[in-house]
């Protein structure tokens, strides 16, 4: 399991890097990370898996809108 940083995570998902930050800040969008700190002020990382999961879970149909 490839860990990415969040410029590859933001890139991956075709958004801005700061935009991420606002996604992962907010509770309800939920996207996944890994911290390698013990507190929870260290950097974050993202899986391809975890973000791919992420965004299935979110991808609707034009009949579910």
């Amino acid at each position: 399991m490839k860990l990415m940083n969040r410029k590859e995570a933001a890139e991956f998902l075709g958004i801005t890097p700061n935009y991420l930050g606002i996604l992962v800040n907010n509770s309800k969008s939920g996207i996944p990370f890994v911290t390698l700190s013990l507190n929870s002020k260290g950097r974050k990382y993202y899986t391809r898996e975890a973000l791919e999961n992420w965004l299935k879970a979110r991808t609707k149909t034009q009949q579910e809108r």
